[in-house]
């Protein structure tokens, strides 16, 4: 069976909310909380945390994880192709967004699952999760993508897609899903998209997986049910602190 390495890329600068991969939930870090959730997916053979900051490295050495150096990069999936290079005797790699501390396993699981799968070119997989809200369709924040019979996507956008000329949408029938920002990658994708330029898509709407798209790389989405919390503001972190306290 082929080996899949999760990777969480993580980076000291963050502009809503400074030092975030070493904030504080409920006496263990960020990046720490990520970490450990990942560990707990049977179906990963190692997790390594991806930066460039020496603050950081140092902190998950501490904790005992397993950290590598990268150079500066200007996403994820870059620093991601970084250290893929280094473990040529992985096949498989999950991009893992390090703002992730509650992460539930069928988000990992569900991507190695697929990996495992053999396929004859290029393809990334991707978890999404139905929405019901129409508060989260209209937030820019959340990432909305529309796609094919089999599941395979056709377009991401921070805008509502579909459109919706139709009024009354039932609820049982609410057309929205929201894409949770895990990445599964066979290393034949990660070959090809270290090589590819940023496409106009990508520059209007700052999705990376746009240039993907573009260039005619399959992304097949996968079904979860349930959300993701991820941390971009300090009101993130209380809601965090909050479920912590409740499970712990």
């Amino acid at each position: 069976m082929s080996k899949v390495l999760g990777i969480i890329p993580s980076r000291i600068g963050s502009v809503r909310l400074p030092r975030k991969p070493l904030a504080d939930l409920c006496g263990k870090s960020l990046i720490q909380r990520t970490y450990e959730s990942c560990k707990k997916s049977l179906l990963l053979d190692d997790v390594i945390v991806a930066t460039d900051s020496q603050e950081i490295y140092d902190h998950v050495e501490a904790f005992g994880g397993k950290v590598e150096m990268t150079g500066e990069h200007n996403s994820g999936t870059s620093r991601i192709i970084e250290v893929a290079d280094r473990h040529p005797e992985y096949q498989n790699f999950i991009n893992i967004q390090g703002d992730h501390p509650i992460l539930e396993i069928q988000h990992i699981d569900s991507l190695a699952i697929h990996l495992f799968t053999e396929y004859d070119e290029p393809f990334v997989i991707t978890p999404i999760f139905h929405l019901t809200s129409m508060e989260e369709v209209l937030n820019p924040s959340v990432v909305k993508v529309v796609f094919n019979k089999q599941k395979e996507a056709l377009y991401f956008s921070r805008n509502r897609i579909p459109f919706g000329l139709i009024k009354d949408v039932p609820s049982d029938n609410f057309p929205y899903w929201k894409h949770l920002g895990l990445y599964g990658f066979n290393s034949e994708a990660l070959s090809v998209i270290a090589k590819l330029p940023t496409s106009y898509l990508e520059k209007y709407e700052s999705l990376e997986q746009l240039t993907w798209l573009f260039n005619t790389i399959k992304i097949v989405c996968v079904e979860v049910d349930k959300d993701v919390l991820s941390v971009d503001v300090p009101e993130d972190l209380e809601r965090v602190r909050d479920l912590i306290q409740k499970k712990e």
